[in-house]
């Protein structure tokens, strides 16, 4: 008979436990890592402070979860012995106490420390956040830079993988109607940028293609709180494309899809429609028809006004001066006082 050394088999197990545990927690982290990853998306220096700072935010939750859950034992097994060994209130609110005050502190004192900081560095999905920065290369004439950078985003876009099941933590948030919104518009974004640097280098046709898939995106489901906002860009730069090549009609289409989305356009939109508006009041000049440029102009005007953009500003000036000499030229000299 084979007897069983149970001091060494209760080691054993003890140990497989550890490593057991030791292993899930790794494991835990690891998600919790990637999924701060996911969700920072990090590029560049400020992308890599945000996951920093996101990183922080999660081990913290991550502590106060765990220390947490270890009370809510202690309290249960607190409140097990003392209906055993006779109940009192007093050690009972002095747990309750003590267990809402490590919850509260330490959260209160995080957000003392560190909320302005997590404030400025947090990051949304920002749908003009890749043509910002393809803009601002173009202007210091790094056009080539500038290609680079809006293909690299676009091709990083289309090539995105789905995620392993190994990172539930990341798998179960990127099938939040939140995160698809998220990436929907990081996507599109993408797609305007790489777009808007096509149309600048001359390939107008994949430029046209790549405006018209955004519209696509745009009509989404997930985006319909913010549909017009969305549409406007693509159907701007459409009316542009065609307005340059000569096909008037095609440019006039767009331009009139554009105009029923006067009310959802969000301050962002505002210059960028502004700008298209002004050349389609050049064009109304240059065909002589004199009506429905003033009529841009002073809804170019109104639509600066009710944005609540600076009215002090060159810009507004400029706008205010172009909408008087419409004006003046159509004899609309009492709409020219109201200015």
């Amino acid at each position: 008979m084979v007897l069983i050394d149970e001091p060494g088999m209760r080691e054993k197990i003890s140990n497989f436990l550890f490593f057991a545990g030791l292993a899930l927690v790794l494991y835990l982290i690891v998600n919790v890592v990637h999924l701060i990853w996911y969700i920072a998306d990090p590029e560049g220096f400020w992308g890599f402070a945000y996951f920093t700072e996101l990183l922080r935010v999660g081990f913290l939750v991550v502590v106060i979860f765990l220390f947490a859950l270890f009370l809510i034992f202690v309290f249960f097994g607190m409140l097990i012995s003392s209906f055993k060994n006779g109940f009192k209130r007093a050690d009972f609110f002095k747990l309750l106490g003590m267990l809402a005050c490590v919850l509260i502190m330490p959260f209160v004192n995080y957000l003392y420390s560190n909320g302005i900081s997590l404030y400025i560095t947090k990051k949304l999905a920002d749908k003009y956040e890749y043509l910002e920065r393809t803009e601002n290369l173009v202007n210091r004439g790094e056009i080539l830079e500038a290609c680079k950078y809006a293909e690299k985003a676009f091709n990083k876009e289309v090539n995105r993988t789905p995620i392993s099941s190994f990172f539930f933590l990341s798998k179960l948030y990127s099938n939040t109607r939140f995160d698809k919104a998220q990436r929907l518009t990081t996507r599109y974004g993408a797609f305007i940028s790489y777009a808007h640097c096509l149309k600048n280098s001359g390939s107008s046709g994949q430029a046209e293609e790549l405006y018209k898939q955004a519209i696509t995106l745009s009509n989404s489901d997930l985006l319909q709180e913010q549909k017009a906002s969305f549409l406007s860009f693509p159907l701007l730069a459409l009316a542009e494309l065609n307005l340059q090549k000569g096909e008037y009609y095609k440019a006039e289409q767009y331009f009139e899809e554009l105009e029923e989305l006067h009310e959802g356009l969000a301050v962002d939109d505002i210059y960028y429609q502004i700008n298209g508006r002004m050349l389609f009041s050049d064009r109304a000049l240059r065909v002589g028809d004199f009506s429905k440029s003033a009529r841009i102009n002073m809804e170019t005007l109104r639509m600066y006004e009710n944005s609540g953009l600076n009215t002090d500003s060159r810009y507004y000036l400029g706008l205010l001066l172009v909408a008087a000499l419409t004006e003046m030229h159509m004899n609309r000299f009492e709409s020219v006082h109201d200015l």
